[in-house]
């Protein structure tokens, strides 16, 4: 992980757009809530 982030530009970001920053923070999202819906349904 740490060699992609050093890898990592800005430029590459502006090349592709916002969808997959979008895509990721959705599926963050997704883990966190569905993560806490799994947990409060075991305990």
């Amino acid at each position: 992980m740490t060699a992609l982030g050093m890898e990592t530009n800005v430029r590459k970001f502006k090349g592709v757009g916002m969808k997959p920053i979008y895509l990721g923070v959705v599926f963050w999202g997704w883990l966190i809530f569905g993560g806490y819906l799994i947990v409060s349904w075991v305990a």
